[in-house]
């Protein structure tokens, strides 16, 4: 069965490089914790975030797409990758969203970053993560039991 795309083995290079981004995005959710927090800067979240709408937008393609035999093997990294981002995400969500601490006094846990003054999307940071998280991972879910129905995957193994 043939999609719009038309070749499977377009659909399924697809899938690998959209998966892919997904993972980058997830991991750059993490990747906040190694901030050096030099003078307070509030680049590695606004990296994050370029990031994060790069794998939100892989998602939507994700979902709209058939799922094909790919699709189980490339979600295993997401066993560990999503409860590390959702403990960081949700670490942040606490800590800047609703304590209004700087992100570096969350990160470093010293005070002083706490006199600096911070930009005011840094508290929807981790709340956006959240959302995304809680997408993909219903993503996720939706897809392994989808693959179950698929024809042939009732082997046992």
């Amino acid at each position: 069965m043939q999609s719009a795309l038309g070749d499977s083995k377009l659909q399924s290079s697809l899938s690998i490089f959209l998966f892919v981004l997904l993972w980058i995005g997830v991991l750059s959710t993490s990747l906040v914790e190694t901030a050096s927090c030099t003078q307070g800067s509030d680049d590695p979240w606004v990296a994050s975030l370029l990031l994060l709408s790069i794998s939100l937008l892989a998602l939507v393609l994700l979902a709209v797409l058939p799922t094909n035999h790919l699709s189980k093997p490339l979600t295993v990294p997401f066993i560990g990758l999503v409860p590390w981002a959702l403990y960081v995400a949700g670490k942040y969500t606490y800590g800047v969203t609703m304590q209004a601490l700087h992100p570096c006094t969350v990160l470093k846990g010293e005070l002083g970053f706490s006199e600096q003054a911070f930009d005011s999307w840094l508290m929807y940071w981790g709340p956006v993560q959240l959302v995304f998280l809680t997408a993909l991972s219903v993503y996720l879910i939706h897809n392994w039991s989808a693959l179950k129905k698929l024809p042939g995957h009732n082997r046992q193994y």
